[in-house]
């Protein structure tokens, strides 16, 4: 392993400071702008359906992935203040990004067996998938993964109040926490990781029987035999398809990092890059969907464009109003007088007009009893 001169450590690398504003900060961005548009296209639809539930709840926590989750993992890399990749560094910034992407792959579960009853069972789904039971089922899952997610870090907090730390010199400290290493990350490698795993391929495995089972009832439907399924559903079935594909193909540098780290030489500068690279995709993953969603869907553009152009209003209008009240404030303040003139003037004419309406009303009232 390489030595890292800790005179150099004290200041932040202005390469690494540069990197992570240019990759991240516009990640932020748009992962927060494209689910809120997906999270506000849900709820202006009447008529909800509960696979826009299911692509609501992911959505909401891709959300707070951008707003909460990467702007600590860019406290976090800077606390690095190099490109030395070390593991454990800063691990309580990566604390939410963490339960967020987890609850992620839990929503992925969700929708993959919400199409697989749509395509297998249509004529039974609208019975037992309701709008209301997926509601509830997005809040148990969501839950679930909170409690599952945190539960590295749960133990390692606890352990860290009843067990004394451990003498342990790093050679170099960038908020590294020897409790973790030894209560909670045993933990997340040997339980999460390979759970997450298991689940990605049981999701696989799970699309292309929905596939088969498509395709199937697409040939029963040539021959006028059996039940048809919707274009409309099966082209939902195919953009959850590309979602966790995405989400596979952003997750799997992750997933090869031990592999890697066997086959490259531990200083050498492409294992660095391949490190940074891995964690850049797994975050950038929560900005693909709102993409995908927009490249697959007219309605969905159309819902986009719409929302947008309602974000902008609201924002436009809220704008104008502000500016006329500030106007309308400075006028006053520099002109006094012709403010009180005008007010006395308007308040003389609407006095005069309730008078002529007032007689107008007697007069019309008088001729009606003499008629």
């Amino acid at each position: 392993m390489a030595t890292i001169d800790l005179s150099v450590q004290q200041n932040v690398s202005v390469g690494l400071f540069i990197y992570v504003i240019i990759t991240y900060l516009p990640v932020m961005l748009i992962t927060i702008l494209g689910n809120f548009i997906v999270i506000l296209s849900v709820y202006r639809k009447r008529e909800k359906t509960p696979n826009s539930i299911f692509i609501s709840s992911l959505a909401i926590f891709d959300f707070l992935t951008g707003l909460i989750g990467v702007p600590l993992c860019m406290v976090a890399f800077l606390l690095r203040r190099q490109f030395h990749y070390m593991e454990n560094c800063a691990i309580w910034y990566y604390v939410p990004i963490t339960i967020f992407i987890s609850i992620s792959v839990l929503n992925l579960i969700v929708i993959t067996i919400d199409r697989f009853l749509a395509i297998k069972y249509p004529l039974r789904y609208h019975v037992w998938i309701s709008t209301e039971r997926a509601f509830r089922v997005c809040i148990c899952v969501d839950l679930f993964g909170f409690f599952f997610a945190g539960s590295s870090f749960a133990i390692g907090a606890v352990a860290s109040l009843f067990v004394p730390p451990p003498n342990v010199t790093y050679e170099y400290d960038c908020g590294s926490s020897a409790i973790y290493e030894m209560y909670g990350a045993p933990v997340s490698y040997y339980v999460m990781g390979p759970v997450v795993g298991l689940s990605i391929l049981f999701l696989f495995i799970l699309y292309a029987y929905i596939f088969s089972i498509a395709s199937k009832k697409a040939k029963e439907n040539a021959t006028r035999h059996g039940k048809k399924v919707k274009k409309r559903e099966m082209k939902v079935t195919k953009t959850a398809a590309i979602v966790l594909l995405a989400y596979t193909l952003c997750t799997a540098p992750s997933a090869l990092k031990i592999i890697i780290k066997r086959l490259i030489d531990n200083g050498s500068t492409w294992l660095v890059w391949y490190l940074w690279f891995a964690d850049f995709l797994i975050i950038a993953n929560s900005m693909m969907n709102p993409l995908i969603y927009a490249g697959r869907s007219k309605v969905m553009r159309k819902e986009f464009k719409e929302t947008f152009d309602f974000i902008i209003c609201k924002v436009s209008s809220r704008s104008e109003v502000k500016a006329k009240y500030d106007a309308e404030a400075s006028c006053s303040r520099k002109s006094p007088k012709i403010h009180s003139v005008t007010t006395s003037s308007a308040n003389l004419a609407t006095c005069l007009t309730s008078t002529s309406s007032a007689s107008t009303g007697e007069s019309f009232s008088a001729d009606f009893r003499e008629n």
